[in-house]
């Protein structure tokens, strides 16, 4: 977001699977063979310091996790995982102090597979937001951080409060 990075995954076959190339804007300070997610499902951070990723192996389907890095890929930790469960498309709040993902449960016959969550990133904790269908993707945070726009299933784009009241 400040431009002072840019990252990219060679395409390496059907799917974006492979280590990030960073660089600085400019094409200076490049690192490569950073291996920051399995995926293409990441956000920077609004002060464009770090990134959140998923893990996330798609055709594994046995769990995924969310890392958080510094923007050249490096200190990398695990942010939030749970057996039985993936953590996918990640986004940052505006100010930077949460995260909404979507969190698939990995059992195929479980109703409402795939739901909304936020994490808080001062505590860790986790908490799910009420959805009326399965979440295909976390789209954007409101500027005021306190609604996220999601792809709810059918493609039908869906407004859910932070306080869980009705938009």
């Amino acid at each position: 977001p400040n431009g002072e990075f840019i990252r990219f995954v060679e395409d390496v076959g059907p799917h974006p699977i492979g280590p990030y190339t960073i660089a600085r804007a400019d094409g200076s300070g490049i690192v490569e063979g950073v291996w920051i997610s399995a995926r293409v499902s990441d956000d920077w951070s609004p002060d464009g310091k770090q990134i959140v990723t998923s893990d996330d192996d798609f055709a594994a389907l046995q769990g995924s996790k969310l890392y958080i890095a510094d923007a050249d890929g490096f200190n990398k930790r695990i942010l939030y995982g749970s057996e039985g469960f993936s953590a996918d498309d990640p986004k940052w709040s505006p100010d930077g102090t949460q995260i909404a993902f979507k969190k698939r449960n990995d059992n195929p016959t479980a109703a409402n597979r795939i739901s909304l969550w936020v994490i808080n990133l001062e505590s860790n904790a986790a908490r799910e937001l009420p959805v009326s269908s399965n979440v295909w993707g976390v789209e954007t945070w409101s500027p005021d951080g306190k609604q996220i726009l999601i792809t709810a299933e059918g493609g039908v784009f869906q407004v859910v409060s932070l306080d869980g009241q009705p938009p």
